[in-house]
């Protein structure tokens, strides 16, 4: 068996293994391994083939796996923590929020928090607010009927 014939072997297991896995990782070193396979049918020995297919994946995997996991995952933030997860959220508003008394608190996911209007103007208790924003310690926050309009 001729080495570009191992080199595709490897590099169908990996894309076919890239399937059940996430992250372009495999795929990376299947891109890798049929620039090998050209090299090999290139006529060129093992060393150039290994040399090739080191660059062929570090070239996919920076090159290539960004825009790949881009274009599968477009709204993704990224992995959120902490006070930065609860961008987004539904809250309900505890104590008026009222930016003239600089006084507020909403209840976002069971937890009581200290707010700020990010329209300008004060929001009633009782009222259902979008957290839009943090500014310290506080989360900024705006009525629901504003967000979605």
């Amino acid at each position: 068996m001729d080495a570009w014939h191992i080199w595709m072997i490897v590099a169908v297991v990996l894309f076919v293994a890239e399937i059940l896995t996430p992250g372009f990782v495999l795929a990376a070193f299947g891109v890798g391994c049929l620039a090998s396979a050209l090299a090999s049918l290139a006529g060129l020995g093992l060393p150039w083939q290994l040399l090739v297919f080191s660059i062929g994946a570090l070239g996919s995997f920076v090159g290539i796996r960004p825009f790949v996991l881009r274009k599968l995952h477009p709204g993704d933030r990224g992995y959120q923590s902490g006070v930065e997860a609860l961008v987004g959220k539904d809250a309900r508003v505890l104590e008026r929020v009222d930016p003239a008394a600089d006084t507020g608190r909403v209840m976002v996911g069971g937890e009581d928090w200290r707010a700020v209007s990010g329209i300008g103007q004060a929001i009633e208790a009782g009222s259902l607010v979008t957290v839009v924003g943090v500014d310290g310690a506080k989360l900024v926050v705006v009525p629901e009927a504003l967000e979605e309009g």
